[in-house]
């Protein structure tokens, strides 16, 4: 009888010991796999900023070069009418046209910034989603592992308690028998 009941908490002390540890390693596989999840998601976003400095200081360099052909169809412009007054006449349509070149240039490269932009940062929202998506569907195929593993744990422990139970009562029925 001793024997049987040190046996018996001998094994339901390993099979906690075993899920207890089936506990741990999943978080642990958790939490490593979150990590991996933060760090590619701190680097994209440090990606998507530097593309985006990038992009800023293009566009900064294309504004500042578009002011200065502005400032200079202004001057041109005040140079026309400077000379319009004087009876220039052609001068001033010159002017006039290479105004309004100008700010069709600007208009049209606005828009184009703008839809640079956007393009990029849909494409980039895109990808942090699907790389979020993916991660998700691993961790959940873990989850559903470790639901699995314990699952077959409580029935091994159920058996266990079984044949336990079954071993006492064959054991009492021999010491009844002598």
């Amino acid at each position: 009888m001793k024997r049987v009941s040190y046996l018996a908490i001998v094994g339901i002390f390993i099979l906690s010991i075993v899920l207890t540890s089936c506990g741990n390693l999943n978080k642990q596989e958790f939490e490593q796999i979150f990590t991996e999840y933060k760090s590619k998601n701190d680097q994209m976003l440090a990606e998507m900023n530097a593309k985006i400095t990038d992009l800023s200081q293009k566009l900064d360099a294309e504004i500042s070069d578009r002011k200065t052909r502005v400032d200079e169809a202004k001057k041109a412009a005040n140079d026309s009418v400077f000379f319009a007054e004087q009876g220039d006449a052609n001068i001033l349509e010159v002017a006039k046209a290479e105004d309004e070149k100008v700010r069709q240039d600007a208009k049209l490269f606005a828009q184009k910034a703008a839809e640079n932009a956007k393009n990029f940062a849909q494409a980039e929202d895109k990808k942090v989603r699907q790389e979020a998506e993916k991660v998700a569907r691993e961790a959940m195929n873990k989850a559903n592992s470790a639901s699995l593993a314990a699952e077959k744990a409580k029935k091994d422990i159920m058996q266990l308690g079984s044949t336990v139970e079954k071993i006492e009562k064959a054991q009492q029925t021999k010491k009844s028998e002598r």
